[in-house]
């Protein structure tokens, strides 16, 4: 029976903490609670788990969790029941947040390497890849090409479902103007006014929220708490974002589409908490990537946290798991795609070495051309990616088809432009850098094949 919390707790004898002792003293007890953090899955999912002796299966998964309450970290804005959410930093997220430490903040090479012109390009290419995702998960209808040619020709949007991929495309991309400005009710209300612009009333429920309601209530709670984040040094950034980011989605602050503003806000926090390569990463893209291998309701990403009814709390740290191991798969998977982009490049660089005539934007065209097969290119695209007028778009692509690195085409009324049919020969072989494939980074085991070994964050193929 769930006992009330403003219950006199009954005094402490001198026996009651000699029998607390004698039981956390035990080795068999320290076995179930070392095995018990080392692999983040609710205690009933654990198999293996120790049982001290005299203790059943239920017995220990209370013990451990009565211990492990002492050393948790506490969400401060209870669920819609009035639960509080808690994890514990288990061996395995420690390792998870040391590897974000390493490679998401502003002195780190990856993020020299995505705000440099040649990464520039990574970064377009990360935003599309995780606004399509994102809109996706959130039950947006789009594909990924139809969404790629909408925001990068930069064409009108035609339906409701391509006006909230521009809306959420061009967001992300203004929000390194904001980070100035503090949480609050009023630039949250903005952001989803943003998200929402031009969507009919009827679908986007009006552009107000009404200030008695309970999505007003918990809209300030959550402000509330990002804003002290300025303060706090206790709590890991990607812990803050991934807990407003949970707050959004479980609480249905906004009138819809709860999963795409939680995504913008959860990069909000990243750049305001100075780790901005965290928002940049395709996480919706590798969640995405789950549900396909998962497809039966996602119970890794979304299952409900384990009810503990004697406290009346969740325990989220399974949860919080899945999500920095995914964040540690994007990262991986951005990393990898930039390191063979960087062999291409330097082949092409020294192949190209004696044309002194081209360009960077040029040299970048037939850099691509390589890495993709059958690639198509359009002034619009080249124009996006480069901040460059048309004229000057134009004329990149004429001096390329003129000196045989492409050819013209026509689709519509629009031209195109791809690969001339003797490129790579003109090049060079390019077989020991390796198809885009073998470059993919799969999921962790855990994911893939069910399997509950401690893993461990190794540097791969993506350098990382």
């Amino acid at each position: 029976m769930t006992s009330s919390r403003t219950d006199p707790e009954p005094p402490i004898s001198t026996s009651d903490i000699e029998r607390v002792v004698a039981v956390l003293s035990r080795d068999d007890v320290r076995a179930a609670l070392l095995h018990a953090t080392s692999v983040p899955m609710p205690l009933e999912s654990l198999v293996g788990l120790p049982l001290p002796a005299g203790l059943t299966r239920e017995q220990t998964a209370d013990l451990i969790t009565a211990l492990e309450r002492f050393a948790a970290t506490y969400s401060p804005i209870p669920d819609s029941e009035g639960r509080l959410h808690w994890f514990v930093h288990t061996g395995r997220i420690r390792r998870s947040l040391s590897t974000l430490d390493q490679h998401c903040t502003t002195h780190s090479r990856l993020y020299e390497r995505v705000t440099s012109r040649s990464g520039a390009r990574f970064v377009v290419q990360s935003n599309v890849e995780e606004t399509v995702a994102t809109a996706q998960l959130d039950d947006v209808s789009i594909s990924y090409e139809t969404a790629k040619e909408l925001l990068l020709m930069q064409r009108q949007p035609r339906t409701v479902e391509e006006r909230l991929i521009v809306n959420h495309y061009r967001l992300s991309e203004e929000l390194k103007g904001l980070v100035e400005r503090p949480w609050s009710p009023e630039l949250l209300i903005e952001l989803y006014g943003r998200l929402t612009h031009g969507i009919p009333p009827r679908l986007s429920h009006g552009d107000r929220i009404d200030e008695r309601s309970r999505q007003a209530a918990h809209i300030r709670d959550l402000c509330t708490y990002a804003e002290s984040l300025r303060d706090d040094t206790s709590t890991h950034p990607a812990l803050s974002a991934s807990i407003i980011r949970a707050v959004t989605t479980h609480l249905d602050l906004f009138p819809a589409w709860n999963g795409m503003m939680s995504r913008i806000l959860f990069r909000f926090a990243a750049l305001k908490l100075g780790y901005p390569v965290l928002g940049y990463l395709p996480v919706s893209h590798s969640e995405l990537m789950l549900r396909r291998v998962l497809p039966d309701g996602l119970p890794v990403l979304h299952a409900e946290p384990p009810l503990l009814g004697m406290w009346h709390e969740m325990n989220s740290t399974p949860w919080l798991d899945t999500q920095l191991t995914l964040m540690v798969h994007a990262l991986r998977q951005l990393s990898a795609r930039m390191n063979r982009a960087a062999r291409i490049d330097e082949a092409v660089q020294r192949e190209l070495h004696a044309d002194e005539t081209l360009n960077h934007r040029q040299r970048s065209i037939i850099g691509r051309a390589l890495r993709v097969p059958d690639a198509t290119f359009r002034i619009g695209y080249h124009r996006t990616t480069h901040g460059i007028g048309y004229a000057t778009a134009h004329r990149d692509f004429a001096e390329l088809v003129q000196k045989g690195y492409l050819e013209e085409e026509t689709e519509g009324r629009m031209k195109v432009f791809r690969a001339g049919p003797s490129l790579e020969e003109r090049i060079g072989a390019l077989d020991d850098i390796g198809s885009v494939e073998e470059y993919e980074i799969p999921l962790p085991p855990e994911f893939t094949s069910g399997g509950l070994a401690d893993r461990r964050v190794e540097p791969d193929e993506s350098g990382i």
